[in-house]
């Protein structure tokens, strides 16, 4: 999540208007990188705890559902490659749709956000775009996917498919929160 507060801030009109001298490099690279006082602790907060509490779980789930029934690890070679490339199409369009309404929905709650009044709202307005740019996302890790299917073994895969959506969560975290990829 601080790297989607991170682009927030650095594309917000306030950031370009207000132009911080620099006296050395080391300033203006430590410049580039922080936020200043603006990060939002309490909403990286509830998107660690939704990652930790819901979608860490369910992938660990998700996974052994897939593997029990078209095993990765047994088979031919061809079988075994067909295999983990459903295993990837399933975990990018089935469970993006659900990771992106939980990141949105339990993030929300964990921000202290209404129901009714704001998340759902929220969700309304944003699902949509969410959801397109996780998609897109896991479509350019894809391959990474894909090796992380057919070759690790199953309790690495998370692990593997983990540090992918440190990127991924940052994604759906900037649209959820009304960023716009262009």
């Amino acid at each position: 999540d601080y790297g989607a507060q991170l682009f927030e801030h650095k594309s917000s009109d306030e950031q370009q208007q207000h132009k911080y001298e620099c006296n050395s490099m080391l300033q203006h690279i430590i410049s580039l990188i922080t936020i200043r006082g603006m990060y939002n602790y309490r909403r990286g907060w509830a998107i660690a705890m939704e990652t930790f509490l819901l979608s860490c779980p369910l992938q660990h789930f998700a996974y052994d559902y897939f593997e029990s029934i078209l095993p990765v690890e047994s088979g031919s070679e061809l079988y075994r490659s067909f295999a983990a490339m459903v295993h990837v199409f399933l975990d990018c369009v089935a469970l993006d749709g659900i990771f992106v309404a939980s990141t949105i929905i339990v993030g929300g709650i964990f921000e202290g956000h209404s129901l009714t009044s704001h998340i759902l709202p929220n969700l309304k307005h944003t699902y949509f775009s969410a959801l397109r740019a996780a998609l897109l996302t896991n479509l350019s890790f894809a391959p990474v996917e894909f090796l992380s299917f057919r070759f690790l073994p199953l309790p690495l895969r998370v692990l593997s498919v983990n540090a992918v959506d440190l990127v991924w969560n940052g994604v759906v975290s900037f649209a959820s929160h009304g960023g716009e990829l262009r």
